[in-house]
């Protein structure tokens, strides 16, 4: 946060920033057209000009070392940078979200969580009780803070992101 105790409201403060770091960031939200946002960070992460890098990707938020992702882009999608986003989305946080009977947004309830729902009298609507969480946090470096594979939101590993394992 910035606070200038003399400002007064509709003042304009300019800001000159030194030795800020910039890294290739991907931002996908909600599945919209992507293809600008993908060519953009795959010309970023391929320069290999970068430590670090970010992805959203729908619910989820990647922050990585680049050597560490670039090797699974690379070796395991054969450099397929929106099949690997596609399947960080939909195979690796949208299916455990959904197995555990989590409606994704812009997602209607499977009929088979309704129907167990409506079996065992739950109450499988209540957004207070069964919202999905809104981001889920995954940290890629060298020393997981607590081991390898923590689960939880953060989620922290040390190795490069795999959706298929």
């Amino acid at each position: 946060m910035l606070v200038y105790s003399d400002a007064t409201p509709g003042d304009k403060v300019e800001l000159k920033v030194k030795g800020v770091a910039s890294q290739p960031f991907l931002n996908i939200f909600e599945k919209t057209d992507t293809d600008k946002q993908i060519t953009d960070f795959k010309t970023a992460h391929e320069a290999n000009k970068f430590d670090w890098l970010d992805m959203r990707i729908g619910t989820v938020e990647i922050h990585a070392q680049a050597d560490k992702t670039r090797d699974a882009i690379d070796n395991r999608y054969d450099r397929d940078v929106k099949r690997y986003a596609t399947e960080i989305s939909d195979l690796f946080v949208g299916d455990a979200y959904r197995l555990a009977g989590f409606v994704m947004h812009g997602e209607s309830m499977a009929n088979s969580i309704a129907e167990a729902c409506k079996t065992f009298d739950w109450d499988c609507e209540n957004q207070m009780l069964h919202k999905a969480p809104d981001t889920q946090h995954i940290n890629i470096d060298t020393y997981a803070q607590c081991g390898s594979a923590c689960g939880g939101n953060f989620y922290d590993q040390t190795w490069g992101l795999r959706p298929r394992g």
